[in-house]
């Protein structure tokens, strides 16, 4: 079972980062998380106005008014991230490698006889 972390924690990492901005931060181009009363949406924005963000959704133009965001974020490279995944991935392999080989020679039972 606690093998099973690790390739659960590589599933679910990312080398991206959501963070929260104000809609006067949204900028054209950039990928967006946002969330509204009724559904919870990523977009790109195409445009944006004062009222408005456009994107496509199921590539047909799409808008939403910024008045109906409740919550918005931003995704952002994150240079941590995608340095400490594979370092990490690493790094858990060779402890379980370890524990493994200790467990393989401590469950080994040889009976050598020094030579007469």
């Amino acid at each position: 079972m606690k093998y099973l972390i690790l390739p659960t924690l590589l599933f679910l990492s990312s080398c991206y980062t959501y963070k929260p901005i104000k809609t006067a931060q949204i900028t054209k181009g950039e990928i967006y998380k946002i969330k509204t009363a009724t559904n919870f949406i990523k977009i790109k924005a195409d445009s944006v106005s004062k009222t408005s963000i456009y994107f496509l959704k199921n590539r047909k133009p799409s808008s939403i008014y910024k008045n109906e965001i409740l919550n918005l974020k931003r995704r952002k490279f994150s240079k941590v991230k995608t340095i400490l995944l594979p370092v990490g991935i690493i790094g858990g392999l060779i402890i379980i490698a370890d524990k493994a080989s200790k467990n393989i020679l401590r469950d080994i039972d040889l009976d050598i006889q020094p030579p007469p």
